[in-house]
């Protein structure tokens, strides 16, 4: 924890072998991970943690025609460092709180995440708060 720029190149790596590793086939709870690292948020306490997107554009449509919608600028395989996220054009860092993903005032909510080939290892930037993860 603590340098997401090494977590988003293995989540690089992991997108382009998940169909090949038979564990991941067997396993719902990897497939839950996969479909929402792959859209760069997973969800986690009351927050979001942002990671990785692998698409360029998803909206997802709630009711009362909300929408909550992530775009993924300079995304290629090659740039899979996160460079900068917005959340309704207000920078944010490592991870956004469900009630401000979705904002009963905003009808359509904007994530956007600006990739880079060369990762951002200011850590000063990292500013998750402690998790209280569920007891098992």
């Amino acid at each position: 924890m603590g340098k997401p720029w090494e977590t988003q190149k293995q989540v690089s790596e992991l997108y382009s072998t998940f169909d090949n590793t038979p564990a991941f086939k067997l396993s719902e709870r990897s497939s839950a991970w996969y479909v929402f690292s792959s859209i760069g948020i997973y969800p986690v306490d009351s927050i979001y943690i942002l990671g990785r997107p692998l698409f360029d554009k998803i909206t997802i449509n709630f009711p009362k025609e909300k929408t909550f919608s992530i775009t993924t600028n300079e995304n290629t395989p090659e740039n899979f460092y996160v460079k900068s996220i917005l959340l309704n054009n207000k920078s944010v860092n490592g991870y956004i709180e469900y009630k401000d993903a979705l904002d009963t005032n905003i009808k359509v909510s904007n994530l956007i995440f600006t990739m880079d080939n060369k990762p951002d290892t200011d850590t000063t930037k990292i500013n998750i708060p402690e998790l209280k993860l569920m007891d098992k």
